[in-house]
């Protein structure tokens, strides 16, 4: 039997929290007819949807545009929403002076006009097919329009039974937990039988479901304050362009009415750049507020439907779209709430003198504050930078990488002036090696530093891994196993050596047979191989940096599949993390890795301008520098202080970062 209906006043109420509008599809904006919910919990009519795929030849949601895929039942297929077609039906009943004076059509034959109704079930009848209808559906109560107008002060039709669509003639009963459907006594006994199967009564299910929308409508609700914050911030920054642009312009109208006639046509044209430039920003400015109000909205209608569903959805309807509530209400916790982040602004800075064309001022571009910019726990501060693009001491050109020595000095490999450079504990420039005694020009890759103090340096010139002492005497050469040299680590467990082999072209040209790691024993003995060119595990394509963490574990930066690899000491596959991306946890090219005292793993990413700190597994924990800390930046390798700073080569600027965490 139906459950219990509100009084009359209760019925008016939820109509008129409701409004027309909550039952109305945003496609043809009409009542819902047939309406089907899609995976992101959105609802449509059926016929608009079938249009809709017929155009365009696939489903995406026009509400969030997310991509619905159908099976063969096509739009028939999906999920009826029992909860809107009950409000829909009720709306109808109760308010069919606002939908025209028409009666509505037997839902029976859909031809004839309605003389009856169905109390349990809510649906309307004709005269012919209401016998039918109480022979087919025992139990259920049909009036005619005079006894419906008088019982529905005291009863309400609005949470209407939910039928089994094995079996159309039961009202479902049980929640399957094991196959997360509702089904009916037949069901429970033949297809979902209690041995294989785990039941709930609908009720019960219903009241544990109900605790847990709660608690994510609570998170939601804040994540949406959180988006109308941002979108708020978004519209002041859009209007400070605007005055900021007026505002400069002002400046060069000042300035040209100083030098009259020398300055009008340098006027005419500093104005339409600023204008130029500005106006892309205001439009920038706009698809950002579009996106936020797309999110916002978003979260708002989907907040109010669960809410709406909660509160007045029978067990059955609530339970019917359990799955796809719970994966929209996660997604939509998960989404990322920042905005854009530092940004240029163009300003005019007028010239002291004006005696030639072009010289009344420059327009100049200046950094500025991100407007809507959430200071997260883990971004860093950018305490130093070392050196400059340059040829002399404490220069340098390309820089590729960075160790530490055991006098806490910096040993930075200059890859494009053919030196090693050593940098004191303060910063400051200390000594140079060079060489000069090889066939080809020495040329750095990278360097390690032994147990015994020796600096092992890549020379991709002469195809070679070159050993030195502390004062740069030349001890011996090794690597004639070695294609390309590219990376090298040692290991503070037994001190051997691994080094990266391959020879850095593209994949479409790269000599595929050399992608792999070659270990050496501590007194340079060759070992062996490991990695083939490929994309499965223990595979490279472009084995690149390579660290070796405190507990003998092999990290390996495998470039071109956007990842980091573990090997044990000898070589056997570990585990990997990370795939191509712009977010966190994910990687484009990653570069240079290194660990701290703690075990943390830190990577840098040379083409999304990030460095990242994970854990000695490769769970993400925060990050240290993004693209809003530097310009045009492209960070190969780093290395992790005593005190916990983060040494960062930018390959981009030819220099050297510090920033602390």
């Amino acid at each position: 039997m139906a459950a219990a209906f509100p009084e009359q006043s209760a019925l008016d109420k939820v109509l008129n929290e409701l409004g027309e509008n909550f039952l109305s599809c945003i496609i043809c904006l009409e009542l819902f007819k047939k309406p089907k919910v899609l995976p992101c919990n959105h609802t449509f009519c059926e016929p608009c949807l079938t249009t809709l795929v017929k155009k365009t030849g696939k489903l995406n949601c026009p509400s969030c545009a997310t991509p619905c895929q159908l099976l063969h039942g096509g739009v028939p297929g999906l999920k009826d929403n029992f909860f809107i077609n009950s409000l829909v039906d009720l709306y109808l009943k109760e308010r069919p002076a606002d939908h025209g004076t028409e009666k509505p059509v037997c839902n029976g034959c859909d031809s004839k006009e309605v003389t009856h109704w169905c109390i349990d079930c809510g649906v309307s009848l004709c005269t012919q097919c209401t016998k039918p209808h109480e022979r087919f559906m025992k139990g259920h109560k049909v009036a005619t329009e005079d006894e419906y107008t008088n019982t529905k002060s005291s009863r309400l039709v609005l949470q209407q039974m939910v039928f089994c669509s094995v079996h159309p003639t039961n009202e479902v009963k049980f929640y399957c937990q094991t196959c997360a459907v509702t089904v009916c006594t037949d069901c429970a006994i033949i297809k979902h039988r209690s041995a294989e199967h785990v039941h709930s009564e609908l009720q019960e299910a219903a009241d544990e479901y109900t605790k847990e929308l709660r608690e994510l409508v609570s998170k939601v609700r804040e994540k949406e304050k959180a988006a109308e914050s941002c979108k708020e911030d978004a519209k002041k920054f859009r209007e400070t362009l605007v005055a900021k642009c007026k505002a400069e312009e002002e400046k060069v109208k000042k300035k040209t009415a100083e030098v009259i006639e020398k300055a009008q046509r340098e006027e005419k044209r500093l104005i339409e750049e600023l204008k130029v430039e500005y106006g892309k920003k205001v439009k920038q400015g706009e698809v950002e507020i579009d996106e936020w109000e797309m999110k916002h909205g978003n979260m708002a209608s989907q907040c109010g439907y669960v809410e709406t569903l909660m509160h007045h959805g029978s067990p059955a309807q609530l339970m019917s779209t359990k799955q796809e509530t719970l994966n929209q209400m996660n997604k939509l916790i998960s989404m990322r709430i920042e905005t854009s982040a530092e940004t240029d602004m163009v300003e005019f800075t007028p010239a002291e003198k004006c005696e030639e064309e072009g010289m009344l001022g420059l327009l100049t571009l200046n950094k500025v504050k991100p407007h809507c910019q959430k200071k997260e726990e883990g971004k860093k501060g950018l305490v130093k930078i070392i050196g400059s693009k340059g040829r002399g001491p404490g220069k340098f050109s390309y820089p590729l990488n960075v160790r530490i020595n055991r006098h806490r000095d910096l040993v930075i490999v200059d890859t494009g002036n053919n030196r090693v450079q050593i940098t004191d504990r303060d910063w400051k420039y200390k000594s140079s090696f060079t060489f000069s005694q090889f066939p080809k020009p020495f040329k750095p890759r990278d360097v390690a530093i032994s147990a015994n103090d020796e600096y092992l340096m890549t020379d991709f010139h002469n195809k070679r891994i070159i050993v030195i002492d502390e004062n740069g005497s030349l001890i011996k050469c090794f690597g004639e196993e070695v294609k390309n040299p590219w990376h090298i680590a040692t290991s503070p467990v037994d001190g051997s050596v691994y080094v990266t082999d391959w020879d850095g072209k593209s994949s479409e040209n790269t000599d595929k047979k050399y992608h792999c790691i070659r270990k050496y024993s501590r007194d340079f003995q060759y070992v062996k191989s490991f990695g083939i060119y490929g994309t499965g595990q223990g595979q490279f394509k472009g084995p690149n940096y390579l660290h070796v963490g405190g507990n003998g574990v092999v990290f390996v930066s495998d470039m071109n599949n956007h990842r980091i690899q573990a090997f044990d000491a000898d070589g056997e596959f570990l585990f990997k993390f990370g795939s191509s991306g712009k977010g966190y946890g994910h990687f484009s090219l990653p570069q240079g890795t290194a660990t701290d005292k703690k075990g943390n793993l830190y990577v840098s990413s040379r083409k999304n301008n990030l460095v990242q700190k994970f854990d000695n597994r490769g769970k993400f924990i925060s990050r240290i520098v993004s693209s809003n800390d530097w310009s045009d930046c492209r960070p190969t390798g780093l290395v992790v202080t005593e005190d916990m700073k983060v040494v960062v080569v930018d390959y981009g600027d030819d220099c050297i970062r510090v920033f602390e965490q």
